[in-house]
């Protein structure tokens, strides 16, 4: 099922995946059962459903409103002790006013254990960034989201780029500082300052927005989630990168990112199950969300090596994960202000999210479909690939940003035709200014023309300037 296709088949996942057999003690689907918060729901009511309304079906339940998630209409509710989330999803799905209910899934960043080290950044070349760069090194006004665990946003390759801090939807509060080093890694890749400290990123110049919504282990659920797609999206990012995924269809979750048409999310896509060896995502049991949701506006990213094979743990899939990037020994900023090298698909993602954001600063009125369609119509085809990814390539920054070059001026207005010369000019008539005599008349130095000399020499003038009075002494 590829992009934009019907999600009536994900749909089915929430019972077929194995969440309600987990939650009930039944018997296992064979599916990867999922993760899900004990004791939560979240329910989705019915556009114009009053505050009033909502808190008596959820008492009804004996159950608790937790909190009213960015996604409209949709609420986390608290169950009492002992209650059954399967039993809760049914009661809750038939009560009137409600759309949907669901259980608050567990998401976990997508990196592999690895000792932090310091690396080369073959990333970079690898994706031809330094030729991209000869044609911009990214923009201020372009912002990328990074939903993640939090960014160390005063690290010094970082704190530039970041000119608005977003929020802490684990927490609960306005500080979305990483404890854990994941989501710093990532906002490296995206946009590094190229400063001469440390490491550069994708992006010399980019506006990051940290968003905080996974724990210090690197976990999250479908209402910090959420809540963190529908912040960004609301407060003007045009990319988001989520290097994060979970294992079960997630309602809310697509909700989320379907609400957000002029944002594009750029997504992990898993790496593998618990043995670390890369699976199909093409298949039913082995989707990972959201990489696997049909939304037009999403890209799905594995991982490669620094010999352009797909990575061992790397999931892939012909209709469900898009594009590949490198995703093995990524050095990058890190919580301390150090640098570190980190494996992942959650490495691979950000590659991706800083060649959309370099594109989107060439082009800033881009759309996301047409974002989208150069990003995954310039890369670079790879044998390891092929069969294996919806476009089976690599992706290429330098013919991205070739390929949303901005659309040709406007064609400048014909000059106006030259004007008539004009006609000459009549012959000017030079009037002779006659010549003047200096006289003195009546003890003033007077100026008269010539002809008038001997009228005034009749009234007593003589010719030349008046003599200065003499002082008499007393």
């Amino acid at each position: 099922m590829g992009r934009g296709a019907s999600a009536a088949l994900s749909v089915a996942c929430l019972i077929a995946c194995g969440w309600a057999s987990a939650a009930t003690g039944g018997a296992n689907t064979g599916a990867a059962v999922p993760d899900i918060v004990p004791g939560e729901v979240i329910v989705q009511f019915k556009p114009g459903v009053a505050a009033t309304t909502r808190r008596a079906a959820v008492a009804a339940e004996d159950a608790t409103l937790a909190e009213n998630l960015r996604v409209p209409g949709a609420s986390l509710v608290e169950l009492p002790p002992g209650r059954s989330v399967a039993a809760a999803v049914r009661d809750f799905a038939t009560r009137p006013g409600v759309v949907a209910a669901q259980p608050n899934f567990v998401y976990d960043a997508q990196i592999l254990p690895n000792d932090p080290r310091f690396g080369e950044l073959w990333g970079l070349p690898a994706i031809h960034a330094p030729e991209a760069w000869d044609l911009t090194t990214g923009s201020s006004a372009v912002r990328v989201a990074v939903v993640d665990t939090g960014v160390e946003y005063d690290n010094p390759d970082l704190a530039g780029n970041i000119t608005q801090l977003g929020f802490d939807f684990y927490s609960g509060d306005s500080d979305p500082r990483d404890e854990n080093g994941h989501g710093t890694h990532v906002a490296g890749i995206v946009g590094a300052r190229s400063n001469g400290v440390g490491v550069v990123g994708v992006n010399w110049q980019v506006d990051l927005m940290p968003i905080r919504v996974l724990s210090p282990s690197g976990s999250g659920t479908t209402a910090t989630i959420t809540n963190g797609f529908a912040y960004a999206a609301q407060n003007g990012a045009r990319v988001v990168n989520a290097s994060l995924g979970g294992s079960s269809y997630d309602p809310m979750l697509e909700t989320a990112v379907a609400n957000a048409p002029n944002t594009l999310f750029v997504v992990a896509s898993g790496n593998g199950g618990p043995d670390r060896v890369g699976d199909d995502n093409d298949s039913f049991a082995r989707a990972v969300y959201p990489c696997n949701l049909p939304e037009p506006n999403l890209v799905c990213v594995a991982a490669t090596d620094a010999t352009d094979s797909l990575a061992s743990f790397s999931n892939y899939g012909t209709t469900s994960v898009d594009v590949a990037a490198p995703g093995v020994n990524i050095t990058s900023t890190y919580v301390g202000g150090i640098n570190a090298s980190l494996s992942g698909t959650s490495m691979a993602t950000p590659h991706v999210a800083g060649v959309a954001a370099l594109m989107l600063a060439r082009n800033p009125a881009a759309t996301v479909a047409q974002l989208r369609a150069a990003l995954l119509g310039s890369v670079d085809a790879l044998p390891s690939l092929q069969g294996r990814l919806v476009t089976g390539g690599r992706v290429n920054a330098y013919r991205a940003a070739l390929a949303i070059a901005p659309p040709p001026a406007s064609p400048q207005p014909a000059a106006p035709p030259p004007a008539a010369a004009p006609l000459p000019a009549a012959p000017r008539t030079v009037k002779k200014v006659a010549k003047k005599a200096t006289l003195c008349y009546r003890r003033r130095t007077i100026k008269v023309p010539k002809t008038k000399v001997a009228k005034y020499k009749k009234k007593g003038a003589r010719l030349g300037a008046c003599k200065p009075k003499k002082k008499t002494r007393r």
